[in-house]
């Protein structure tokens, strides 16, 4: 078997890149697939497809014998992109571009399978289109399309992903991450293209203690420890999470916050914390160290709008923390899948009221230890019941690439 990886250049990958040495951030369900591909000596190669003004690299990264070329978005195709017409020209045009390297290094290397994430699925109808290539899609969850496609100005406007998703693919496979997947895949995808929709894995062997945190932060031993990790975006919940974490300061300073992660609002929020001892503002941290975090934590708080069934949710709930997170929206058919899996096993407050809530529930849990004790038994029998290692759950999806290609 030999597979093509046409995807975003994510931010998991940056740093290996950057660096020519694997050591992943971020999410790992590529990074977890590349390194079972790489021990099974699964030969593959990847096209990161990268919207910076750079010139195209080709980039070898230690251990992988595999190729990573980077396509970079060319300066005249970039001007375009200020103006709404001509910026749908712009990514028309850079998506057919990339096509035509991919197929050229079809031709060229002669892979089996080619394997496009949600971003680039309009090269991967292009694929099944005008070549006999298998073509296998993956949907790290389905962020706001769902509630898009319903909208008639925006399907029109995106008509060309709108029918690519329509396109008869030999199989997609989607993370389980709390995004309405299934209403989706049901709706807005061929009914006659197998699928497959599992939760993602956890490291269950990386976890351990480090790194001592209490020590790390100088937080005394019997002070709670609430925890937010993610990107440092609005649909996160980063604003709503630092405004009640603010106030319950105000209310009750005896409690630690620990944010990890980076993004668009990191140096403000920076700036606004920086009178809170008691809160902490870390930047993204490798993989190996981020277990400690969550071992140490007695709260976790997920805020993610579009679904909280996240790797870090499932990796706090490991961890055995009491965690904090959003009811299910039947509006928008967001967290229904994380309603199914861990109901009964998180405490839950309105989407609608956040702020308010989230302050009211940690000023409850932070003054009830018992409470929290109580919900941190239960996540270890939730993790138990429901969560595979990354080994496993990789081999799964392995599974589906070979079966692909011999059907």
């Amino acid at each position: 078997m030999k597979v093509l990886f046409i995807t975003s250049f994510y931010s998991a990958l940056r740093k290996s890149v950057y660096e020519k040495s694997w050591n992943p951030e971020g999410m790992p369900a590529i990074s977890k697939l590349f390194e079972k591909l790489h021990k099974t000596n699964i030969l593959f190669d990847s096209i990161l497809i990268n919207n910076d003004n750079n010139n195209y690299k080709i980039v070898k990264v230690k251990p992988f014998i595999a190729d990573f070329h980077i396509l970079n978005k060319p300066n005249i195709l970039s001007k375009l992109d200020n103006v709404l017409v001509f910026k749908i020209f712009s990514n028309l045009a850079f998506s057919i571009s990339n096509f035509i390297f991919s197929y050229r290094l079809c031709k060229k290397n002669n892979y089996n399978i080619i394997y496009v994430d949600r971003a680039n699925v309009f090269i991967g109808a292009l694929f099944k289109i005008f070549t006999q290539k298998k073509v296998v899609l993956r949907l790290h969850g389905i962020t706001t399309h769902f509630v898009l496609f319903k909208n008639r100005y925006y399907k029109i406007r995106n008509f060309i992903r709108y029918y690519s998703f329509k396109v008869k693919f030999d199989h997609i496979i989607s993370s389980e991450d709390g995004t309405p997947v299934f209403q989706f895949l049901e709706k807005y995808t061929s009914p006659s293209t197998p699928k497959t929709v599992m939760l993602n894995g956890i490291s269950k062997k990386s976890f351990c203690n480090s790194i001592d945190i209490r020590k790390k932060h100088n937080i005394l031993q019997g002070i709670p420890i609430i925890l937010f990790v993610g990107r440092l975006e609005a649909d996160k919940g980063i604003h709503e999470f630092v405004k009640s974490i603010i106030k319950l300061n105000e209310l009750n300073q005896k409690f630690f916050a620990i944010i990890i992660g980076d993004g668009t609002y990191f140096y403000s929020i920076k700036n606004t914390l920086k009178d809170f001892p008691n809160i902490i503002l870390n930047g993204s941290i490798p993989h190996a160290d981020i277990y400690s975090y969550y071992l140490v934590s007695d709260i976790y708080v997920s805020l993610n709008y579009l679904g909280n069934l996240s790797n870090t949710v499932l990796e706090a709930l490991y961890g055995q923390n009491c965690i904090v997170s959003f009811k299910p929206d039947y509006n928008e058919s967001r967290d229904l899948s994380t309603n199914k899996y861990l109901n009964g096993g998180i405490i839950t407050i309105d989407r609608y009221n956040c702020e308010v809530e989230l302050t009211k529930e940690l000023e409850h849990l932070i003054t009830n230890p018992n409470v929290v004790q109580k919900n941190k038994d239960q996540s270890s029998l939730l993790a138990n019941k429901i969560l595979l290692d990354w080994e496993e759950r990789i081999e799964k999806e392995i599974e589906i690439l070979k079966s692909t290609i011999n059907e």
